[in-house]
């Protein structure tokens, strides 16, 4: 049954009491008589006339709030409970109360947004309360909840009985508060011993809580957080290199050499900081909620001490009473919370800070545990700690504040103990920079990031969070930007749109411009001329390529030029068609006729393209997108410039200003740029700056040259913003908002500063910002730069016109004397305009990139497991510590990698070239497979212009896969698309919502296409090439393996990273080879003697990770080829062997490893194969079995 609150008599109301009851009912909200009805509650419940003053005070300064961010339930539920919590005798109960840091702990989490640290915080509360040992006291605490609570309770009961999960109703302030409170509730009342539930609808509800996980999770993504279990303790981060011999987990600080693990950003709206909306005003009713039942359980158990609830104990399990646990797990979360919570001076966090104080200060014999217990007492981390520690209020003292010291003093020493067993060593890079020019960028970019972390009133967590979504948003905005690089007009596209039509009507064939190339030779004799020049008979097998024939066909070879059809149009006309021939292909050799394409022949293209302004044409069109985009239609390509040019500017802004590049006031009119990018507003519902912020003197420019003679030259690309001092913010700011420059946005102290800065660069970017045809002015000299006129509207849709803009006046002002000029300079203008440069200094994004790395996970991997990315040097090592040799060095080796790279043949490049060959030899068709895709329809209309016989619309879509894709499942799932079908088209890969002739594959059918790839063996072929190309390069990729891993170690030698006798047993692997010898391809070179060098094992499976050790050390080197540490450095194997074990059975640990296991990646059929290995124990292996290690690390990586 459900729970019926009791009916209760009309309350009688005074005329001002009235007067706001009817203000409530005339908001029209949704929850306006909720409210009024809890009015009239509340003041029934009020024992005198001055507490109903106060409560109508407070539910008129909430209604009053109303047209604010905060929903009207929730500020006027928040009020009610503060008079709830008056009627009980708040103030003397919180006097009375002990200090709680988890109850600090929610209120910063609260205020500060951060929801995905809730659950824990919410879990330890709840640990800290009285246990219950029979439900008439858990019936008694429900009982003495406030009546707005129990309100809040019931409505939440009945909402979650009655709901449809199909519904997903809304979920409004009062289930959040009650939410909360349930599951404190629920925790409590699990430790109650096994028995019969009662009836009653609210304890039943709350016992069987659990029961409603799927429909709360699904409904509300804050309730799953706070019914999930606790997460299991993260293993604590530890030092790369401990010297002592007895493998341990203890924690250490932020190891230098290994990155902190990314926390995952929550994907809820309200897990954003600062968000005041909603939900946030919901948890904040959760915790006055979790308060009130703290001090009201206190209050009726007679302020008996807290027990920590064990989390193991099952729902209506049975307690068994355990001893403590103070082993090593619990000693690692105590020491993880530490190292979560900035210590009260800032310095770091308060790990941190005990660490450095142990051990960079004298501290006397005997002393350590007082220091530690002062350092705790001043962080009000006492208890908490305690608790974690795991001590029970039984071992220690009956007296409570003498209890508190025993249970202090007890967490000091275990705590003191655990640091003084670190090594003394130093933790930060930066520490040992001195003298060493080329790693101090680098290194004061790490600096500046730890400062930013450490600051107050915010945890390292939550920072590192921040410093993750930026790094999140850079990268989508990158593939954003490449996007909308492939929407924007293009010239060589438009013009093969064009020729595909002009050709189609004029010989009724279809076909890809770019495929077909106009190829002129040096000897082109007709075939029997050829024979009889032969000194030899001709091969038999290639007589069928020229005697089926006519006689005047020719042979051609001695390729002179070859361009594709694309670029044959703005060339000079080839009437000779005795030396020109078209050809699918332009490489040099012999051309026979099976190869010449007839249709079109050469003078029907010739007769195609005469008379046409293909550059006029296209200029007409760029024109007519330029105006489109000017006005307030929607355009896909400009919200998407928009939307991925405001990422690079959010992500970029949050860098800066944690490198301290960014001021404060800077990094604020940044974001209100971001938020208001109008400054009057525009389509639709957008708020322009001067509405949003009336006090607020914002500016934004676009800026002009005045170079010699002549009048001002816009500068494209650029813009400049300035806020002035006002009475709300004492502080203005300049910036310069460039993405051609970089940074992308800059701060400038003035404005003659700024103009000065833009002055010296345009030297630089005169191509980027100015017409080509302006250049000339600034021969004789430069001019100054100045503000030119104001951009009152969107100021990225205005950069996005810049650019076109530029583009735009490159076609009508360009060289026009020679067509074929006129294209090469307006391609090489859009190659730079696509082309932009980093947004950030790359020292800052390594800095910001080892922040997110931990383990052996390369954050500069690319998806998969190419050996090239797991063999390469680190790109937060490239030139440092190097020297004019070294520097030569690594000149050589990107040399050696970009060969390479260029001979590899990688998957999906291989297979469009074979489909592209395939089709062209079996159906006569060239087709570009990367531009087209196989798509699935539920409908079509038909057509007689289509070539399949059909058109479709985007709503009839149900699925596509691009050509290059479906040929490596071999078109699976898709059916054999019968002649006449509907049901299957090839269509080309573009943003268009219509299927028709305009974008069909016209020459080439569905069924034709997988008959094809269903018959092709791409496997065997592939691993032809494959084994083709390390026939030719081993010895190549053995130069480069060697060099790299002579490289990483000097570089982690000079860093600190590794220890003179691991640099000793890192080139004993080698022989102690120079570099002389590492960059010859004959050189062999052979283990030191006594050297030992293996493959490591994990699972009964082959990694790239090498185990080097010499049975006269006790060390262990352990190199990971690619990885951001390439090697890592252990007392012993046991301690290697446990860190490994603790790795890889974690998750991301766990996805470290898996890219470094060489089980095949495809079946015997050659489609691929996805296999998730399960990290169970005894974990790795070695095998003994390595001489030569680079010619067995180059066999390693050419079997994967």
């Amino acid at each position: 049954m459900l729970l019926t609150p009791i009916a209760e008599a009309p309350v009688s109301l005074s005329a001002d009491e009235a007067t706001l009851r009817d203000r409530i009912l005339a908001t029209g909200a949704p929850q306006a008589t909720a409210v009024a009805s809890l009015l009239e509650r509340t003041l029934a419940d009020a024992a005198s006339a001055d507490l109903r003053e106060h409560i109508c005070a407070r539910f008129a300064v909430a209604l009053s709030e109303h047209h604010r961010e905060r929903d009207l339930l929730a500020a006027l539920g928040l009020h009610a409970l503060h008079a709830a919590l008056s009627r009980i005798r708040w103030s003397v109960l919180s006097g009375a109360m002990p200090t709680l840091t988890a109850l600090a702990a929610v209120a910063r989490l609260v205020r500060n947004g951060e929801w995905r640290d809730m659950a824990p915080v919410l879990s330890a509360l709840a640990a800290g309360l009285p246990p219950l040992r029979e439900y008439a006291q858990f019936e008694q605490l429900v009982r003495a909840l406030p009546a707005a609570l129990r309100d809040t309770l019931a409505a939440l009961h009945e909402w979650v009985v009655q709901a449809d999960d199909a519904m997903r109703p809304r979920v409004h302030v009062d289930p959040v508060t009650a939410l909360a409170v349930a599951a404190v509730l629920w925790q409590l009342q699990r430790t109650l011993p096994r028995g019969a539930v009662p009836d009653r609808a609210l304890d039943r509800f709350i016992a069987t809580l659990p029961e409603h996980w799927g429909r709360l999770a699904g409904m509300f993504r804050i309730g799953g957080a706070l019914l999930a279990p606790p997460a299991p303790t993260q293993v604590a981060r530890q030092l790369t290199h401990v010297p002592s011999a007895t493998p341990r987990s203890s924690a250490a600080p932020p190891d230098p050499w290994s990155a902190a693990a990314a926390a995952t950003a929550a994907t809820s709206g309200a897990a954003r900081t600062g968000d005041h909306g909603l939900i946030g005003w919901g948890a904040g009713l959760a915790s006055s909620g979790l308060l009130m039942i703290y001090h009201g359980w206190q209050m009726l158990s007679g302020n008996r001490s807290a027990h920590v609830v064990p989390d193991d104990v099952h729902l209506g399990g049975a307690v068994t009473p355990a001893a403590p646990d103070v082993a090593e797990s619990s000693l690692e979360s105590a020491i993880t919370l530490l190292d979560e919570v900035v210590d009260i001076e800032g310095g770091g966090s308060v790990w941190q800070d005990l660490y450095d104080r142990l051990h960079h200060t004298a501290v006397e014999a005997g002393r350590a545990g007082e220091l530690v217990q002062a350092r705790l007492l001043a962080n009000d981390m006492g208890e908490v700690v305690a608790a974690h520690l795991g001590v029970l209020p039984a071992s220690l003292p009956p007296r409570r504040a003498r209890r508190e010291a025993a249970s202090l003093q007890v967490a000091g020493e275990q705590l003191a103990q655990a640091v003084l067993e670190l090594p003394s060593r130093p933790t930060h890079p930066e520490d040992v920079v001195t003298g060493n020019d080329e790693r101090v960028p680098v290194a004061l970019e790490r600096l500046h990031l730890r400062n930013w972390v450490n600051r107050n009133d915010t945890t390292v967590a939550a920072q590192d969070v921040r410093l993750v979504v930026a790094m999140r948003t850079l990268e989508f905005a990158e593939k954003r930007l490449e996007q909308v690089g492939r929407w924007l007009p293009s010239l060589d596209r438009h013009v093969g749109a064009l020729l595909t039509r002009q050709i189609f009507e004029a010989t009724q064939v279809t076909l890809d411009p770019d495929g077909i190339r106009r190829n002129i030779f040096t000897d082109y004799p007709t075939w029997p001329e050829w024979e009889r020049k032969q000194k030899q008979p001709p091969d038999p097998q290639q007589v069928g390529r020229y005697r089926d024939f006519p006689r005047d066909r020719r042979i051609r070879s001695g390729l002179v030029s070859s361009h594709t059809l694309v670029e044959a149009v703005f060339l000079p006309r080839e009437t000779d068609d005795a030396r020109t021939g078209l050809y699918p292909s332009g490489e040099p050799g012999t051309h026979w006729p099976e190869d010449e394409i007839t249709r079109p022949s050469l003078a029907e293209f010739n007769a195609v393209i005469t008379g046409n302004d293909y550059i006029g044409s296209f200029r007409d069109s760029l024109d007519a997108f330029i105006a489109s985009v000017r006005s307030n239609a929607a355009r896909p390509e400009r919200e998407a410039y928009v939307e991925a040019i405001s990422q690079r500017l959010s992500g970029s802004g949050t860098l800066l200003a944690a490198a301290g590049t960014l001021s404060a006031p800077g990094k604020w009119l940044l974001d209100t740029l971001l938020r208001y990018p109008a400054r009057f507003g525009g389509s639709g519902s957008e708020m322009g700056r001067a509405l949003a912020l009336p006090g607020q003197d914002i500016r934004v420019h676009a800026l002009v040259a005045r170079p010699p003679g002549g009048d001002d030259v816009p500068l494209h690309g650029l813009l400049l913003a300035q806020s002035l001092p006002s009475p709300q913010r004492s502080e203005g700011a300049l910036l310069v908002i460039a993405p051609s420059r970089q940074p992308i946005v800059q701060e400038f102290p003035s404005l003659e500063e700024a103009l000065q800065q833009l002055r010296h660069d345009l030297s630089d970017q005169l191509h980027r910002w100015v017409p080509a045809h302006q250049h000339a002015r600034w021969r004789t000299g430069d001019g100054p730069v100045l503000r030119g006129e104001a951009v009152d509207g969107h100021l990225l849709r205005a950069l996005f016109i810049q650019e076109l803009t530029l583009r735009s006046q490159q076609l009508h002002y360009g060289n026009m004397t020679s067509t074929a000029e006129a294209r090469k300079d307006y391609l090489a203008l859009d190659q730079r305009l696509r082309r932009l440069p980093m947004p950030v200094s790359m020292p800052l994004l390594e800095a910001a990139l080892e922040r997110m790395t931990e383990g052996i996970h390369d954050p500069y991997a690319l998806a998969g497991a190419h050996w090239l990315v797991q063999a390469r040097t680190s790109a937060q090592s490239l030139l440092r510590n190097v020297g004019v040799e070294d520097a030569r060095w690594l000149a050589s080796l990107s040399t050696l990698r970009s060969v390479l790279e260029a001979s590899y043949p990688p998957p999906y490049r291989y297979v469009a070239d074979r489909l592209k060959a395939a089709v062209l030899k079996r159906h006569g068709v060239v087709i570009s497979a990367e531009d087209f895709q196989l798509v699935r329809f539920s409908g079509g209309t038909p057509s007689r212009e289509s070539p399949s016989g059909f058109v479709h619309d985007l709503s009839q879509k149900v699925s596509a896969l691009g050509l290059v894709e479906a040929a490596f499942i071999k078109a699976t799932g898709f059916p054999d698309g019968s002649p006449g079908s509907y049901e299957l088209g090839i269509y080309a890969r573009d943003n268009s919502t219509t299927y028709d002739q305009a974008t069909e594959a016209g020459n080439l059918l569905p069924d034709q296409f997988i008959d094809l790839v269903r018959n092709m063996d791409l496997r065997s072929d592939y691993l032809a090439v494959l084994n083709a190309f390390w026939k030719e390069h081993r010895e190549d990729v053995g130069v480069y393996l060697r060099g790299v891993y002579m490289f990483s170690a000097w570089q982690q030698f000079a860093e600190g990273s590794l220890s003179a006798r691991g640099l000793k047993l890192a080139f004993a692997a080698t022989g102690y080879m120079v570099l002389s010898q590492a960059e010859k391809r004959a050189f062999r070179c052979r283990a030191a003697d006594g050297a030992r060098i293996s493959w490591i094992s994990l699972y009964g499976r082959q990694a790239t990770l090498m185990r080097i050790e010499n049975p006269s050390w006790p060390e262990v080197l352990l190199y990971a080829p690619g990885d951001a540490i390439a090697f890592r450095e252990f007392s012993d194997t046991q301690q290697m062997q446990a860190w490994l074990t603790r790795v890889a059975n974690s998750e991301q640990g766990a996805a470290g490893c898996t890219p470094r296991l060489t089980w095949p990646t495809c079946r015997t059929d050659g489609s691929p194969m996805v296999w998730t290995p399960r990290w169970t124990k005894p974990m790795a292996t070695s095998s003994w079995a390595i001489n030569q290690p680079w010619r067995s690390m180059a066999a390693t990586f050419s079997r994967r």
